[in-house]
């Protein structure tokens, strides 16, 4: 079975460009066929954030969490972009917000941000960024880069 790379950006030509580098770096590594790339609308987009909503207002209130899924729930890895101004998914500003909301309303494995600190970082220091929600942060151009997939 397939894991499931999702992808957003509200920039649909931005994102069909991460597609086809993401492709690229998980064809070099001999990955492709391991995953299934998946481009996330701006309407599947809303409607998944109504939804990781409801779960936030049922956990503050203490009910039981809201059964209807979201594309995130099955999701293996979510790249997002930071820079979301042109987002209709009510009042998020950028990919920070965003990551929070799916890291702790999704059963989403990892988040992966893009572009927060710049087009090309590479942090090798394992130590992450602490004040991110993305479990990792890249710059776009590192989508290509096989050695990102495959671990050499």
């Amino acid at each position: 079975m397939k894991e499931k790379i999702l992808i957003y950006d509200d920039e649909q030509q931005q994102t069909k460009a991460f597609k086809r580098n993401l492709m690229r770096g998980l064809n070099k590594a001999k990955l492709e066929e391991g995953f299934a790339v998946e481009i996330l609308g701006e309407d599947e987009l809303q409607n998944s954030m109504k939804i990781l909503r409801a779960r936030q207002d049922d956990i503050r209130n203490n009910r039981g969490v809201c059964p209807e899924t979201t594309p995130f729930d099955d999701t293996a890895i979510f790249i997002i972009d930071y820079d979301l101004l042109k987002s209709k998914a009510g009042g998020f500003i950028t990919g920070e917000d965003l990551a929070y909301s799916v890291r702790c309303f999704s059963k989403c494995k990892l988040i992966v941000g893009l572009n927060q600190f710049g087009k090309n970082p590479f942090d090798l220091t394992l130590r992450g960024r602490l004040e991110s929600f993305a479990d990792l942060n890249l710059g776009e151009n590192q989508l290509v880069n096989p050695g990102l997939w495959n671990g050499d």
